[in-house]
């Protein structure tokens, strides 16, 4: 079970830079608002992508719900956020990466310095 969250993850990652690409001009950027104010994400990698899934949602469903009972429910909404081939995010998929990423920005921003998501912020 575990092994399949993380292919998840990384498909949902991977379609999502993909995904922000295809609207940037082939470049790997990502536009989130926060508290009113827009932030560019540039240089995004699946790698950061990841990280923010990880850090900012996947620990919380941990802490809310325990690791056995969080693993079960992170598979089955990661498996579908993309296509049947994963190539691309589903509207549903697209939405949850916009929350995904405006609240890793938000809480990047609350401590620039310890930035361990890997995101570049413009």
């Amino acid at each position: 079970m575990t092994h399949q969250l993380e292919l998840n993850r990384k498909h949902i990652a991977g379609a999502f830079v993909e995904y922000c690409k295809r609207r940037s001009g082939g470049h790997p950027v990502c536009t989130v608002k926060v508290k009113r104010k827009q932030v560019i994400l540039g240089e995004l990698s699946t790698d950061a992508v990841c990280r923010c899934l990880k850090d900012c949602f996947e620990a919380q469903c941990h802490k809310e719900y325990g690791q056995a009972s969080s693993i079960e429910l992170l598979t089955s909404t990661y498996s579908s956020m993309t296509n049947k081939d994963n190539s691309k995010l589903t509207e549903e998929g697209i939405e949850f990466m916009a929350d995904i990423m405006s609240n890793a920005v938000e809480i990047a921003l609350k401590d620039p310095k310890n930035n361990s998501l890997g995101l570049e912020m413009y």
